[in-house]
């Protein structure tokens, strides 16, 4: 799977305009919906995502710089984003995500703003 050709993406890596799609499959043991909602929520609350709501099959969050987290966090420059899954089969599930970055561009803006 070749992410840089997923929109949102120009063909030398720079996101533009500061977000990042994609899907991938994923074979799992089989998990219930409700068990991969569950990990799927755990992971975020383990990276203290804020602001986490969920559906059946859909988890919306936010992240970022602007929270008390280490600086070695999974989700500082993720400002929000969206997981969505669907099942194929019994051990198969697609996951579609969705990753917006706006508070690190808002950050280079700044910082680069405040060199001249």
């Amino acid at each position: 799977m070749d992410l840089w050709k997923k929109q949102g993406h120009h063909k030398n890596g720079v996101m533009l305009p500061f977000n990042w799609n994609g899907s991938f499959d994923l074979e799992l043991p089989y998990k219930s919906d409700g068990e991969i909602l569950l990990a799927i929520l755990r992971a975020l609350r383990a990276e203290r995502a804020q602001n986490i709501r969920y559906t059946d099959n859909q988890v919306k969050f936010n992240g970022g710089f602007f929270r008390w987290v280490s600086k070695s966090n999974r989700l500082n420059m993720i400002s929000s984003g969206t997981i969505t899954f669907q099942r194929n089969n019994e051990r198969m599930v697609r996951v579609q995500y969705y990753l917006s970055f706006w508070e690190l561009f808002l950050l280079i803006t700044v910082w680069v703003g405040g060199d001249f």
